[in-house]
């Protein structure tokens, strides 16, 4: 192989690494998802609340609940 063509094969090694790191969740990261919800669907949320964080242990959903007005 020529000179280019080795520079070129590392270049596309160096690149596909990198996104590989950028976008691979990293093992035990907890996130946190912040939901603002009108107080009507406090109950609905808080179930669907529940089977989201069973399903998916390291996010963990914060809700805030205001009156309808409010969130205009």
């Amino acid at each position: 192989m020529d000179n280019k063509t080795t520079k070129t094969i590392t270049s596309l090694g160096i690149i596909a690494v990198s996104l590989g790191i950028a976008y691979a969740p990293l093992p035990g990261l907890n996130q946190t998802l912040y939901v603002v919800s009108g107080t009507e669907l406090q109950e609905p949320l808080a179930v669907l609340e529940q089977r989201f964080e069973e399903t998916y242990s390291n996010i963990n959903i914060e809700f805030k609940f205001q009156g309808s007005q409010e969130l205009v």
